[in-house]
């Protein structure tokens, strides 16, 4: 029997991570009927979120697995790699697999480790089905698997793209069948669509996942029934969870499922979207909080990274919220081009009118690999770090020096609710 790892590793000092990439695999895998003969095991919440490196290497290697599948983003790349060098050295003849945002786009350049056998570009569920009959039944071919790049006799063989899948609802909820244990990890982090609406230059979640595609409201109002059952909250990943139209599709059935309010969901929005009809359905619905993503203020900065905004509505929408029983959070990123120290500061005075310190969150620019920014870093002088975080150190707009002056200062005001380390304040 092949015997099949999947980890997500959190960072070590991370607040743990929920692996649904890996649900979603596993029961994918299940329902094509793979799980008979291939014993696949997602490592658990323990292992992956709290143990230190070496106990992540012996619990895999005692497993003595025939393939391990990586789950790799922006926060935990450089723990992964180094995990997966020392399993490798362990277990020369095991297949490593990485999927996932950080690698896909820079698939050339993490080919180049030796250690990585294959990377799955772009969503992986029909990818992995595909990849685990290939491993196996010796069929497929992988040059016939669509969606990866792979090693082969030193050269490096890029498959044509795979196409989004496109009903969602092929792909079982790992909850509903048991995949991922919700007591375990406390909660249930769940998409009630995949996709965005949003072009954000600086993001590459509608660059990775084209148009909008729902799960069914059926598949929503079980999974927020079983949130009730084990007495966990839900966590809804969707970055727009109050965009009209869903909305107005899933609130129904959430509210039926949710009467007692025993499940507290934590979305994020738009305050744009909040008027007090949306706000009473949000009540319904027993959103506890709301991540509002803001951005800045600046309407030439925003321009500048294809976001849009309406200052009337976002009054309206704030105004409501902090009459409301809904906790907010608004996020702003420092240093979009076309921002200067004085627009900076402006947002921030803006924002202080609808929230305290503890309800702002600050982020500084990353320049992501496979976002559209990337290509634009000569029209507006980007400089960044080239590797993980990719911090943008100065634009045509405002100079290292005074990029240093606003982080210092944003993390002197909001340190509680600011993700960037003194150290990294100082390197800047």
């Amino acid at each position: 029997m092949i015997k099949v790892v999947l980890a997500q590793l959190d960072t070590p000092d991370g607040a743990g991570t929920i692996p649904l990439a890996a649900g979603y695999f596993k029961a994918m895998a299940h329902k094509c009927g793979l799980t008979k003969n291939i014993d696949i095991e997602i490592l658990d919440k323990k292992t992956s979120n709290f143990f230190g490196d070496s106990n992540v290497i012996q619990s895999v290697v005692e497993k003595q697995p025939d393939i391990v599948g990586f789950s790799c983003y922006v926060w935990n790349i450089e723990r992964t790699v180094y995990v997966i060098k020392q399993i490798k050295s362990r277990i020369p003849n095991l297949k490593i697999i990485c999927g996932g945002t950080e690698v896909f786009s820079q698939y050339k350049k993490f080919l180049r480790n030796k250690n990585i056998d294959i990377i799955v570009i772009g969503e992986g569920e029909l990818t992995f089905v595909e990849l685990r009959r290939h491993f196996f039944h010796n069929r497929p071919r992988l040059e016939e698997i669509q969606g990866i790049a792979f090693k082969h006799h030193g050269k490096t063989i890029i498959t044509p793209k795979r196409s989004q899948i496109r009903d969602v609802n092929i792909i079982p909820s790992p909850y509903l069948l048991g995949f991922i244990d919700v007591k375990e990890y406390g909660n249930l982090f769940i998409e009630t669509y995949r996709g965005c609406v949003e072009k954000c230059a600086y993001c590459n979640w509608n660059r990775n996942f084209q148009g909008i595609r729902y799960f069914s409201e059926e598949r929503i109002k079980n999974e927020i029934k079983l949130a009730r059952k084990k007495k966990v909250d839900c966590e809804v990943a969707d970055p727009i969870f109050n965009l009209p139209y869903n909305l107005s599709r899933i609130s129904k059935s959430i509210i039926e499922a949710n009467k007692d309010k025993a499940v507290k969901l934590s979305v994020s929005g738009r305050a744009e979207y909040v008027d007090q009809e949306t706000l009473d359905v949000l009540l319904k619905c027993n959103a506890s909080s709301i991540g509002i993503g803001l951005q800045s203020t600046n309407p030439i900065a925003l321009a500048n990274v294809n976001r849009w905004s309406n200052w009337k509505l976002f009054a309206r929408g704030m105004n409501l919220l902090k009459k409301s029983k809904i906790s907010f959070r608004i996020d702003f990123i420092i240093e979009l081009p076309g921002d200067t120290e004085h627009s900076i500061k402006k947002t921030l005075v803006t924002i202080k009118e609808f929230s305290s310190p503890q309800e702002i969150y600050c982020d500084i620019l990353q320049v992501q690999p496979d976002a559209e920014l990337r290509k634009q870093t000569k029209k507006f002088n980007l400089k960044f770090l080239t590797k993980k975080p990719y911090y943008v150190l100065s634009t045509n707009s405002l100079s290292r020096q005074g990029l240093k002056r606003t982080v210092s200062s944003c993390y002197r005001k909001y340190y509680k609710s600011f993700p960037v380390r003194q150290s990294n304040v100082r390197f800047f």
